[in-house]
């Protein structure tokens, strides 16, 4: 389970209904097209999610919201280990 947390959390989602995408593509206002960890369903529910390691990942996932306006998107932290900073 802590090998695969997204497949975890695929399954979850799909024990409660909904339909789950690995690596979508979607087509933003630009017309260029934004990669994503998982495309999750559920009726008229859609929400895109990404995985935030580094806050340069937090900074990408910013341009993609802009570019997806209107879409629902959610940040995934994965922290591998903590920084010196916030000890």
């Amino acid at each position: 389970m802590a090998d695969d947390p997204l497949g975890a959390l695929e399954g979850f989602l799909l024990s409660r209904g909904f339909s789950v995408e690995r690596r979508p593509k979607v087509v933003g206002l630009s017309g260029l097209p934004h990669t994503f960890a998982l495309k999750v369903n559920k009726g008229q529910q859609e929400f895109l999610l990404d995985v935030v390691e580094k806050p340069e990942d937090l900074v990408k996932l910013y341009g993609k919201a802009y570019d997806l306006r209107g879409r629902s998107l959610l940040a995934i932290m994965r922290i591998k280990e903590a920084a010196p900073e916030i000890l």
